[in-house]
């Protein structure tokens, strides 16, 4: 798979721990998927909290675009697997969870647009 950049790019310092994590960055992602949060990554990757967190809460961080990457490509994983599954209609729980999930996902992105709109990147 090949690595995803931030599509705003980073303009600040990048710590030296930083190219360990890259050549990692899958296992970095499916941590944040999991739900992991970024103090106990810093812990996983043997990295200070303090110097990771300081790092990752920067405007644009490759820390904080990779870590939400992950999470959103667990959730729409789910998501596909939930829409298929609803389709077939061979699992009404899981209809139910798809239609609970669509509206959830809908009102999300409708309060995103209103207060948001003109922060949305075209």
């Amino acid at each position: 798979m090949p690595q995803q950049q931030s599509p705003v790019p980073y303009t600040g310092p990048i710590p030296s721990w930083w190219k360990a994590i890259l050549s990692r960055i899958e296992e970095y992602e499916k941590l944040a998927a999991i739900g992991y949060q970024p103090k106990n990554l810093a812990m996983y990757f043997g990295i200070p909290p303090v110097e990771f967190l300081e790092f990752f809460s920067r405007p644009y961080s490759p820390a904080k675009y990779h870590y939400d990457r992950g999470r959103l490509v667990q959730e729409a994983k789910e998501g596909m697997k939930m829409a298929d599954d609803a389709i077939r209609g061979t699992n009404a729980a899981q209809a139910q969870r798809w239609d609970k999930h669509k509206k959830a996902v809908g009102i999300a992105s409708a309060i995103e647009e209103i207060c948001f709109s003109d922060l949305i990147f075209d």
